[in-house]
């Protein structure tokens, strides 16, 4: 009989002591049942589509925004704005806000922060999380040259330069990935390589319109 009356009131007080924990953390961070470590999982893999599909859609959203109210209606209008501010800001934002103020052990250890945000900085080393940072502010800059930018070829190959050159400096001074992945070698090149093209563009490039084509 005491034995149960103890585990009684240990279960009371493991309760009294998860509530207490989960009235501390902000809304946020709240788990919601056994679902959480699905919805985990969930939540990562949309962090996975953001990052592949963030500077395409910054793209377009940019260039629908351009587009002449005779060729693009009102409501395609509002909604690439809605894109552009919530899939190629807002939403990124967020998500670095979280890791930056998540702490380095939680987002290497727990399980379900790491199925969550992991794919933003999982292949990086301690303290270079906010290296995903990078990618997103070079995607926002590209999208927005190459989608506004569509009536001088050469302003924005120079544009899409001086982005290329200072990823591939602060990539080459920050070198966010493990020790022994052997990644700044592989970077390096892709980064030259994406440079050598940039220059390309620039002595290649030259604005050209519709009425050249059709004459």
């Amino acid at each position: 009989m005491s034995m149960v009356c103890f585990l009684s009131v240990m279960r009371n007080q493991r309760e009294q002591l998860t509530a207490s924990l989960t009235a501390r953390r902000p809304w946020w961070k709240r788990r919601l049942g056994q679902n959480s470590f699905h919805g985990s999982t969930l939540h990562g893999n949309l962090v996975r589509l953001l990052i592949l599909f963030h500077f395409p859609i910054t793209t377009y959203s940019c260039y629908q925004l351009t587009l002449d109210s005779s060729i693009a209606s009102i409501t395609s209008k509002v909604l690439a704005a809605l894109s552009f501010a919530l899939l190629s800001v807002l939403i990124p934002a967020w998500l670095l806000f979280r890791v930056a103020t998540t702490s380095t052990s939680k987002l290497y250890d727990a399980t379900r922060t790491l199925l969550a945000l992991g794919p933003l900085y999982n292949e990086y080393q301690h303290d270079s999380q906010l290296f995903a940072g990078m990618m997103f502010v070079a995607n926002l800059c590209l999208g927005v040259v190459v989608g506004c930018g569509q009536q001088s070829g050469t302003a924005q190959a120079i544009i899409i330069l001086v982005v290329e050159v200072i990823v591939t400096l602060s990539t080459s001074i920050w070198l966010p990935w493990m020790h022994g992945a052997q990644m700044g070698v592989i970077s390096f090149i892709f980064c030259v390589a994406r440079i050598i093209a940039a220059v390309l563009m620039v002595i290649l490039a030259r604005p050209v319109r519709a009425t050249s084509l059709v004459s």
